[in-house]
């Protein structure tokens, strides 16, 4: 996932931030309106849960108002049942000036 373009548009007073310290972890308990008939959790609402933990990293990284502009892929390796929790992660892994 990619975020839009970050400005380089830090005050003297303002330290940089490491990529560490913008990173983000979020943990639900899936429930039934999260799934389908089979008791599965709608792959859509994983890709809803990424994009919140990766603009919550992007916008603390910074500083600034961001939105996902793409996707490269993603591979659903196991189904997610209801009663699961579902941990998401996101971190900046290389910043570029």
């Amino acid at each position: 996932m990619s975020a839009g373009a970050v400005e380089d548009d830090v005050s003297p007073n303002e330290k940089r931030r490491k990529c560490n310290e913008s990173a983000t972890v979020m943990a639900e308990l899936i429930l039934p309106p999260h799934a389908n008939h089979m008791g599965n959790l709608f792959g859509g609402q994983i890709m809803n849960w990424m994009e919140q933990a990766a603009l919550i990293t992007a916008m603390r990284h910074s500083r600034t108002e961001m939105r996902v502009t793409s996707v490269d892929d993603i591979h659903f390796l196991a189904p997610v049942r209801v009663g699961d929790r579902q941990e998401t992660s996101s971190a900046v892994q290389l910043m570029c000036r």
